[in-house]
Order: C-alpha cells, then sequence, then structure tokens
C-alpha cells in the first residue's frame, strides 16, 4: 500500500488548491481550505484506509505553505484560523 498526494486547483471552485490523496490507485480523500480557512480533511466513500499521521502531517504542512505562497490563503500570519 502506497500513498501518494496530488496538489491540483478545482475548476468548479474558481481554481482554489486542494491535495488529493491516493491509495494505490484509489483516490481517498482530499485536503482543501474552506470559506473560513479551515483545513478539512474530506475521507470519500467506500472502505477507509489508514492514514500515515506523520505523512500527513507533512502533506498538510506543505499544503498551507503552498497556499500562502499563492496568495489564496485565509490563515493568520501565527498559523491561526481567523
Amino acid at each position: 500500500m502506497e500513498w501518494t498526494a496530488e496538489i491540483m486547483t478545482d475548476p468548479a471552485r474558481d481554481h482554489e488548491l486542494h491535495v488529493e490523496l491516493r491509495q494505490d490507485e484509489l483516490y481517498r480523500a482530499r485536503i482543501y481550505q474552506d470559506e473560513q480557512g479551515k483545513i478539512q480533511l474530506q475521507l470519500y466513500d467506500g472502505k477507509p484506509g489508514i492514514l500515515p499521521v506523520e505523512w500527513l502531517t507533512g502533506i498538510i504542512d506543505g499544503f498551507k505553505n503552498d497556499l500562502r505562497t499563492s496568495g489564496q490563503s485565509r490563515i493568520n500570519k501565527n498559523g491561526a484560523n481567523p
């Protein structure tokens, strides 16, 4: 079982960034920023996989950095949500 992450844009949400999480070739979840600036993990239907916590934390930290550098972040400078 190998987990991968792809940073993508969502054309349905004005091309906002999100991360698609795959286990082998199956799309299992996505990480996105909601309207209030909270980073959310959305699990897709089907049998849930076990997410490696350290790996997931690294992906989330990278996503926050990508949001900041893209100018799309709604996270305060101190890292907190508004």
